[in-house]
């Protein structure tokens, strides 16, 4: 299960578009990977609809959805490994 689930996972961390800059990211760029976009779909989308007041505080506080959405997703199945196997998978 849990490699059927990495090998559909790692889809979403391909960098989407090559960076600019002559190759070079600017700082605080985050690269455009199919995990960010579908982050920030969720915040401007689902969250925006689902609740209105909590996703206005996060804009208003500039945070981005991948803030904490990504940890999120690096927290899968953290609590069913054991700590050292966790470390290697991620």
């Amino acid at each position: 299960l849990f490699d059927r689930l990495m090998n559909y996972m790692k889809s979403y961390f391909a960098v989407a578009k090559p960076p600019t800059s002559g190759g070079r990211m600017h700082k605080g760029t985050i690269p455009e990977t199919p995990i960010v976009i579908r982050c920030q779909n969720l915040q401007e989308k689902l969250l925006k609809s689902i609740d209105r007041v909590l996703y206005r505080h996060l804009e208003n506080e500039e945070v981005q959805p991948t803030l904490y959405l990504l940890r999120w997703v690096r927290l899968l199945f953290a609590r069913e490994f054991h700590i050292r196997d966790v470390m290697l998978i991620w």
